[in-house]
């Protein structure tokens, strides 16, 4: 097996194909529970069909592979606090709460030079 081409597979890759081909899961379904878009959710499934269909064809060895994903920092207005969310899971600032108290009233906070503003997420920019 040390003289085979390696294909890496990523968890992410992974953890798609298991909730669409073992849990048998329709692709809105599977995209929820991995927190992504069902558009990404495809990209990710497609993606790993091209490389196990590459694998089992030219013979080559599957490795798994857990992939560095980086994070965007949220802060909430009201309780202060401060969580990170990873980039690409799906979800919008428009679209999430607080995970401490449930406020809509969030912004992002990282240090990368975005989402710095004001708009408070929750009052569509109405800041109380």
């Amino acid at each position: 097996m040390s003289q085979l081409e390696i294909i890496d597979l990523t968890d992410e890759e992974l953890e798609a194909l298991r909730l669409k081909n073992i849990e048998d899961l329709d692709q809105i379904i599977a995209a929820e529970k991995m927190g992504t878009s069902q558009s990404t959710f495809q990209r990710i499934l497609t993606s790993a069909y091209k490389k196990i269909s590459d694998a089992l064809v030219n013979g080559k060895a599957i490795k798994i592979t857990e992939i560095d994903r980086p994070m965007k920092k949220f802060e909430c207005w009201k309780c202060k606090h401060i969580w990170e969310e990873p980039f690409g899971n799906g979800k919008r600032g428009i679209d999430m709460n607080c995970p401490e108290c449930q406020s809509e009233e969030i912004h992002r906070c990282d240090n990368n030079g975005h989402g710095f503003g004001n708009q408070i997420w929750g009052h569509k920019g109405n800041k109380e």
